[in-house]
C-alpha cells in the first residue's frame, strides 16, 4: 500500500507536461474539428530556442549543464513560447483557415506534413547534435521562491517520496497555466467565443462571434501551452535531451489521454492525462517490463467499455 500511495503521489509532480500536452490539442479540436499531429514539434521548437539562447555554444565533452540565473531562464521560456505561439497562429491563418472545408482526415494529413517540414528543418537550424537544457528551478534553492517550494520537497521527502525542486515547480506552473485557460474560458469574451464555436460553428459566426480569430487565438495559446510542455520535458532530465524527437512518446500518449477522458469536454482529457500518468507508473512497477504495454491494453478496455470517454458524452443532433 506504501508503494501505491508513493507512485500515485509522484505521478502527481511529473504529469505536468502530459497534462499541458493534452490540453493543447483538445483546445484545437475544440475549434477547429481536427487533432493536431503537429502539436508535439511545436513545442520541440520552443524547447530548441530555449536551450540555444541559455546556451549557445554547450560543450558536449562536458555532461554537466550550467546554471542560468532565474531572469535568462525567463527570457529564454519566453521567447520558446512566443515563437511557438507564432507558428501556431502563422499554421492556422495561412493553411487551416484556407482548407476548412476539408474533412477531419485532410486537416490531419497536413498536420502530420508540417511533423515531416520541421522534423526537417530543426537539424538544418540548431545541428544535430542533442542541445542541453538546464533544469527548470535550479538557482531557486537560495531565493523565496525557492524556500516555499522546499516546504514541499522537505514534507514529501519525508514521507519517502523522493521530490525535486524543479517537479514542485513545474506542478505549481502547470496548475497557473492550466487555472488561468479555465478561467479564461468561463469568464473572458474568448472562452465564450471558444464555447460557442465548438458547439457550432456556422451558428456562432452567424450570432456575431469572430469565429477566425477564435480559432486563431485557440491555435496560438496551445502553441504556448506546447511550448511550456516541451520545455518542462527537456529540463527535467539530465544531460543533452532536446531532440527533434523530444515530443513524440508525450504526443502519443497525450492522444491516448484525451481519448480517455473524452473530447467532448475540456477537463475530462485533464484528468484523463493525470490518470494516464498513474496508471502508467503503476504498471511499470507491477507489470515490468510490459508497463507500457499494460497502460495502452488498459486505456483501450476502458474506452471499449466508454468510447465516448470518462467524462464525455454523445451529442446528440437535432434535425
Amino acid at each position: 500500500m506504501d508503494l501505491f500511495i508513493d507512485i500515485f503521489i509522484s505521478s502527481l509532480f511529473t504529469s505536468a507536461p502530459l497534462i499541458l500536452a493534452t490540453f493543447a490539442i483538445v483546445l484545437i479540436f475544440k475549434t477547429s474539428f481536427t487533432t493536431n499531429f503537429a502539436q508535439g514539434m511545436i513545442g520541440t521548437i520552443a524547447a530548441f530556442i530555449t536551450s540555444y539562447l541559455l546556451l549557445p555554444n554547450p560543450d558536449f565533452t562536458n555532461p554537466t549543464v550550467p546554471s542560468p540565473t532565474l531572469m535568462e531562464y525567463l527570457v529564454a521560456i519566453l521567447a520558446g513560447i512566443l515563437v511557438s505561439f507564432i507558428i501556431s497562429m502563422i499554421i492556422d491563418v495561412l493553411i487551416f483557415r484556407n482548407s476548412r472545408f476539408l474533412n477531419p482526415v485532410g486537416k490531419q494529413i497536413i498536420t502530420m506534413g508540417m511533423v515531416l517540414i520541421i522534423t526537417g528543418v530543426l537539424p538544418m537550424t540548431f545541428g544535430v547534435d542533442a542541445l542541453p537544457l538546464p533544469r527548470m528551478g535550479k538557482n531557486l534553492v537560495d531565493s523565496s521562491l525557492g524556500k516555499f517550494l522546499n516546504i514541499f520537497v522537505t514534507f514529501f521527502r519525508d514521507m519517502g517520496i523522493p521530490v525535486r525542486l524543479e517537479m514542485v515547480l513545474t506542478t505549481f506552473l502547470s496548475a497557473i497555466i492550466l487555472g488561468t485557460i479555465f478561467a479564461m474560458l468561463r469568464f473572458s469574451k474568448w472562452g465564450l467565443g471558444v464555447r460557442a464555436t465548438a458547439s457550432n460553428e456556422k451558428v456562432a459566426s452567424m450570432m456575431g462571434v469572430n469565429t477566425k480569430f477564435i480559432t486563431a487565438m485557440s491555435w496560438a495559446i496551445a502553441g504556448g501551452i506546447g511550448a511550456v510542455a516541451a520545455i518542462i520535458m527537456a529540463s527535467n532530465r539530465d544531460g543533452f535531451y532536446v531532440t527533434p524527437y523530444l515530443m513524440i512518446s508525450t504526443q502519443v500518449q497525450a492522444f491516448f489521454s484525451a481519448i480517455l477522458g473524452g473530447f467532448s469536454t475540456f477537463f475530462g482529457p485533464v484528468v484523463g492525462a493525470l490518470l494516464f500518468t498513474i496508471f502508467d507508473n503503476l504498471f511499470a512497477v507491477y507489470f515490468n517490463p510490459w508497463g507500457k504495454t499494460a497502460t495502452y491494453l488498459f486505456v483501450m478496455i476502458i474506452v471499449l467499455i466508454k468510447p465516448y470517454g470518462l467524462f464525455g458524452k454523445k451529442i446528440a443532433k437535432k434535425v
